[in-house]
């Protein structure tokens, strides 16, 4: 059964505390959710005294986790079964185990809990997800930007941090979706009571030289002397690409909230794009899209020779704003 993380916490909670069986799958990219379901469950566990073992797959076969998981625990009711790496567990990649595998798992009894970490993406198809297909299954993928968004604001809620829209885009900026990083930079406001854009600026090593809210914000309210500076400052062509990946994106969900009005709601930037629709027409929205998929193919070297030398990249990313 395929669950969101809110679910899998509780369903693992339920194990621990009532007299039920669990086995726990977790695959995919993103290990910082595996870490952090980890810490609960060792939590859990130590809370009710429970017996405790963590495996490496690098360093055991299918036989010695099965093995493990049919130990009766010693001087407690139940015992926690750990499969860390198991993508490296090379009989559990062997197909002619399979049948073995999923007939032993199906049999362990109610005093176990086993969960398997597969470091690894699968598809949705794949014989391995087919063998625990009646275990807990949670499919941990990397974070998209407005999910990034979304989990800032919600982790800042558990720490009793408020955070500003502002600070939540530069905090991306910084990091992208290493939660590992994003996490551990909120940690260290612990003391505020609000997290801002400047206090934020403050305390971090940013070195770009604008940042993607600063930029959108202006985009929204059409002003073009902000966007004109921060045209200005770019110089290197990283910079420049990455501006013109977000007037791409910018426009293209601003078209989206014209013609359909289905603007994803959990776009921390949706009061933004609202306020952007009474600025720009539809024709020159469009017209904007357009020119930027020119941009992009110049960056890949199509069709260069059709622009006059003169005109800089900077320049014409200027053309499609301002």
């Amino acid at each position: 059964m395929l669950v969101n993380f809110r679910d899998l916490k509780s369903r693992v909670s339920s194990c621990i505390s009532g007299d039920c069986r669990g086995e726990f799958f977790l695959y995919g990219e993103e290990t910082f959710f595996f870490d952090l379901f980890l810490t609960d469950l060792n939590s859990f566990a130590q809370c009710q005294d429970y017996n405790v073992g963590t495996l490496f797959g690098d360093d055991v076969d299918i036989d010695t986790i099965i093995a493990q998981s049919c130990q009766v625990p010693m001087f407690s009711n139940k015992q926690v079964v750990i499969v860390r790496g198991a993508q490296n567990c090379v009989s559990l990649n062997d197909k002619r185990k399979h049948e073995f595998i999923r007939d032993c798992v199906s049999r362990i009894n109610n005093s176990v809990i086993l969960v398997f970490i597969y470091s690894k993406d699968l598809p949705t198809n794949s014989v391995i997800l087919k063998m625990f297909e009646k275990a807990v299954v949670f499919h941990s993928t990397k974070l998209t930007k407005s999910q990034v968004a979304v989990f800032i604001r919600e982790y800042c809620g558990e720490c009793g941090v408020n955070i500003e829209d502002a600070a939540i885009s530069l905090l991306y900026d910084y990091l992208g979706n290493d939660l590992y990083k994003v996490t551990n930079t909120i940690n260290g406001f612990e003391k505020q009571s609000l997290i801002t854009y400047d206090l934020l600026l403050k305390n971090i090593e940013y070195s770009k030289p604008f940042s993607s809210f600063d930029l959108l914000d202006a985009l929204a309210n059409n002003n073009k002397t902000i966007v004109r500076n921060i045209l200005g400052k770019l110089n290197d062509v990283n910079d420049i690409f990455q501006v013109v990946s977000l007037l791409y994106s910018f426009f293209s969900k601003l078209l989206i909230a014209k013609t359909s009005d289905k603007l994803p709601t959990t776009d921390f930037m949706l009061m933004k794009y609202r306020k952007a629709e009474k600025n720009y027409t539809i024709e020159g929205i469009k017209c904007a899209i357009m020119k930027l998929k020119c941009i992009d193919e110049c960056f890949k070297g199509i069709g260069t020779s059709l622009i006059p030398e003169k005109y800089s990249l900077k320049t014409i990313i200027a053309n499609v704003v301002l």
